[in-house]
């Protein structure tokens, strides 16, 4: 850009230059000689102003580029062999990074050559940066069609992740994915792992973030999703509906919360309500509607609260959630 600046202004200089010495011709050589004069201080003029804007140009650009300095973005597992199949075990993906300012906004994308980056669907208020300035946070899941072209996904390959300022649109960091696709074609498929190095669950102050997949609502029942991660005494992927058996438990200390990270759904066929009536929750569902932008949970006292429906309080089988000391 600076370069282009220089040229422009050289060239209009020259411009002007020529005018005048030719206008000139018609009059005396004195006042040819007032005029090329008075042209010569215009072009040491517009010279002191490029060297100004070529001062700013440079300004900014180091501006710019000191934006990212200390951001850092890590991907987990930075090789990732993807599912073959639509099943219930599949791998999640997760991203982490430091030098943010505390509480500012990031957006991450997917990239691949030739195709424009993907957002990628992150849960609930988990794209902020925590009051040290560093996040984690783990996808939903990865399934075929939901980050990359389908196409892409059955070839796997290099891609590039991308850190982002949500309001400013900053690039603040970025890293390499190796993906091995469905097809297993790529060369580094051999090194790959069938699933993600699942850390721990992501701390935020005093709380954890206990991560489910989902609680589906139906005619008669509610349904708990436990994702990947064995939690509350269940096994990892399980389904636990609540009007068979004992129903279900979730059992967490206070400053705890339970993010229900894929969806929040209604498949019944008349609106039902999520309902924990001591913690100020109830939620309405139409049918078929999903909440899928992260559902939090965060009771803010102690004791046991039934979990149900307040349209119909007794007509979803138990459900639980104990909150302790």
């Amino acid at each position: 850009m600076a370069k282009r600046l220089r040229n422009g202004l050289a060239i209009f200089a020259g411009v002007i230059l020529i005018a005048g010495v030719l206008s000139g011709c018609a009059g005396d050589t004195s006042d040819v000689e007032q005029e090329i004069a008075g042209l010569e201080t215009q072009v040491q003029l517009l010279q002191a102003a490029q060297v100004e804007a070529s001062a700013q140009l440079m300004a900014l650009e180091e501006q710019l580029r000191g934006a990212a300095v200390g951001a850092t973005l890590v991907v987990k597992p930075s090789i990732f062999k993807f599912p073959e199949r639509r099943l219930s075990t599949r791998g999640d993906v997760w991203f982490s990074g430091s030098g943010l300012e505390p509480g500012q906004r990031f957006t991450l994308t997917i990239e691949a050559f030739g195709v424009e980056g993907v957002v990628v669907p992150l849960p609930g208020d988990l794209r902020q940066a925590s009051d040290e300035g560093t996040f984690a946070v783990g996808t939903p899941g990865i399934r075929p069609g939901r980050f990359l072209d389908p196409e892409i996904e059955l070839r796997g390959g290099a891609f590039l992740v991308k850190l982002w300022d949500t309001e400013t649109e900053a690039l603040l960091a970025t890293t390499p994915w190796l993906v091995c696709g469905q097809s297993r074609e790529n060369e580094w498929c051999g090194a790959a792992v069938e699933t993600a190095i699942v850390p721990e669950p992501v701390v935020e102050g005093a709380g954890t973030v206990f991560n489910i997949a989902r609680i589906r609502i139906g005619d008669g029942f509610f349904q708990l999703r436990v994702g990947p991660t064995p939690l509350f005494g269940y096994e990892a992927d399980s389904r636990i509906d609540s009007n068979v058996g004992d129903g279900w438990v979730m059992t967490i200390a206070l400053g705890d919360s339970i993010l229900i990270s894929e969806r929040l759904e209604n498949r019944g066929t008349v609106d039902h309500h999520l309902t924990i009536a001591d913690l100020g929750i109830d939620v309405t569902l139409t049918p078929d509607q999903r909440i899928t932008d992260g559902f939090v949970i965060k009771p803010d006292k102690v004791g046991e609260f039934v979990i149900n429906d307040s349209s119909d309080p007794d007509g979803h089988g138990k459900a639980l959630l104990i909150v302790t000391e």
